[in-house]
């Protein structure tokens, strides 16, 4: 679905800040269906930094949600500055057709599903932010002209 590329580039986003990265050139490719109702998606940038930031900023996709691969990297270096042209993998799936009522009881789950969901929630989430609203005395009443 479109909200795991949208999840995948706010999670490259908040990676490249909190890595001092700058990057450019972001562009989204077409999904492709991959096996058993999985979906890849391709993102591809271009991240400029010092060598060591871009090395920890490429390795911190390998523990983000929604799940993601580093498929091919690029590097050139000028001084104490980095350039990395860089393609990374989104995966996604389908949400299910078909959720069990409320009032229903939940069954067990397996020793792999429970194994999965363990793994999983060791994965750094996208951040949700709420947009704020805007106070400002200069705002127009008719908002059509």
């Amino acid at each position: 679905s479109k909200g795991s590329v949208l999840y995948g580039l706010s999670q490259i986003k908040s990676q490249a800040l909190s890595n001092n990265i700058s990057l450019s050139s972001l562009k989204t490719g077409t999904q492709i269906p991959e096996s058993d109702g999985v979906f890849k998606t391709s993102i591809s940038f271009d991240a400029e930094g010092d060598e060591i930031s871009i090395y920890v900023f490429l390795n911190s996709f390998s523990k983000l949600l929604p799940l993601m691969n580093v498929d091919k990297v690029s590097l050139n270096k000028s001084g104490d500055l980095a350039r990395a042209s860089v393609s990374v993998s989104v995966f996604s799936s389908e949400l299910p057709k078909k959720i069990p009522a409320l009032t229903d009881s939940v069954k067990e789950l397996t020793k792999d599903e429970i194994k999965t969901l363990t793994e999983l929630s060791t994965y750094g989430m996208p951040q949700f932010v709420e947009p704020g609203v805007e106070n400002s005395s200069s705002a127009k009443t008719d908002p059509f002209n």
